[in-house]
């Protein structure tokens, strides 16, 4: 049990530190430093020197909002929390405390089944009888620790699936579009807009800071923010004129919508199946009665039986901290990676600032529809990056009138 305290507090304290760098760190720095807002950042002289003229400035060209930036950092934040951790030990450390309770109600339970008025010998070896009882219970406690093991195991495996495959869908989105000819480079930095907001979103989800697809999705705050990339495609499908490829990437990218769609309810279910309160304490308490009936035999020798007793015990708690942090995919030695989601907004970066500098990353420049902006129409609305930059710029207004 102290390798495993050592271990999860070394994980709390890395945890700290980079809360500590992150605190440190300030915001607004790094939002002046995203590609998009670079030339602009240095023709004011930087984040130090920047005003309220300059935030307004920086609001109609930054792809990654002030919101966006604090939600990719706390990723750091969100790893080995005090909290959680303390909930993967619990199980552990409830295994423990049984130890020194079943040798604390020993002696009244031998004395209740062998009163030493009957048994003046003292207690009777019933190896053969305890055997009979072990066994059973024994093949139990396997049999129920294993589901349990397989059950988590499993919900591990399943997140890792499902994000590496949202994460595969949104680059693939990304390197399809770059590749259409019938959309314009502004149209195209729209979607790869939305691509960011789809991953900003899957983060939040993780994080439960948003939960399902209906509450403020005008807000580009829950799953879903990939839809609004249809406008684009059908009026890219409207003004092609014959059989193209773009025809092919058209379906392949709404299949990929749709995929993400059902990929985000799937991940939301998984993530939240816990392993019940009430199974937890059907374990605990077949842990009890194999180490109790581990106490009843006799061995002829005390370092025998302590030495079975010590195995017992450590097996048990170990067993229960393997589930429960298993159970926890976002905390613990057994968590699951997201880095790959930080990544891909990042390569949506790039690909949007060549976009908007009127570069092609992939292939040979637009045969197709003249260069204008997709906001010049009145169905699709700007990205939610602007929007929720307005809405920290109003934020910024107040707290400078103050």
């Amino acid at each position: 049990m102290l390798i495993i305290v050592i271990g999860l507090s070394v994980l709390m304290i890395k945890a700290q530190l980079m809360r500590n760098r992150y605190e440190v760190r300030k915001l607004t720095e790094d939002y002046f430093m995203q590609p998009s807002l670079r030339d602009l950042a240095s023709s004011f002289g930087g984040a130090e020197m920047a005003g309220l003229q300059e935030m307004r400035e920086a609001a109609t060209h930054a792809f990654l909002s002030l919101s966006d930036i604090d939600t990719i950092h706390s990723m750091e934040l969100f790893f080995n929390r005090p909290l959680p951790l303390c909930r993967i030990a619990l199980p552990a450390l409830l295994s423990l405390a049984f130890c020194p309770l079943v040798l604390f109600v020993y002696p009244a339970v031998a004395r209740f089944f062998w009163p030493p008025d009957q048994f003046p010998e003292g207690t009777p070896v019933i190896n053969d009888a305890i055997v009979c009882f072990l066994i059973p219970a024994g093949l139990v406690y396997a049999t129920s620790f294993g589901f349990s093991y397989q059950s988590a195991m499993e919900k591990q495996r399943s997140l890792i699936s499902i994000v590496s495959g949202e994460v595969s869908k949104l680059d693939q989105i990304i390197v399809m579009t770059s590749h259409m000819t019938y959309i314009t480079l502004k149209e195209k930095a729209m979607i790869y807009g939305y691509v960011k907001d789809e991953a900003i979103t899957i983060i939040r989800q993780i994080q439960g800071v948003c939960k399902g697809s209906t509450d403020n999705y005008k807000g580009a705050i829950c799953s879903g923010q990939i839809w609004r990339i249809v406008p684009i495609l059908r009026n890219s499908g409207a003004r092609q004129e014959k059989w193209h490829l773009d025809r092919h990437i058209l379906d392949s990218l709404m299949d990929h919508v749709v995929g993400l769609n059902s990929d985000s309810a799937v991940r939301y279910e998984v993530m939240m199946t816990r392993i019940h309160p009430l199974k937890w304490l059907f374990l605990e308490a077949l842990g009890f009665f194999a180490f109790f009936g581990v106490l009843l035999l006799d061995a002829s020798s005390y370092r025998m039986e302590l030495a079975m007793c010590i195995m017992t015990v450590f097996s048990i708690t170990i067993l229960c901290y393997v589930v429960a942090d298993l159970d926890s995919p976002f905390n613990g030695f057994f968590r699951v990676n997201l880095s790959a989601l930080p990544d891909i907004v990042d390569k949506a970066s790039v690909f949007y600032e060549h976009a908007m500098e009127g570069k092609h990353v992939d292939g040979p420049a637009d045969p197709g529809p003249a260069e204008h902006s997709i906001n010049e129409d009145e169905n699709v609305k700007k990205t939610s990056s602007h929007s929720i930059n307005e809405v920290v710029i109003a934020s910024y207004d107040a707290e400078n009138t103050v």
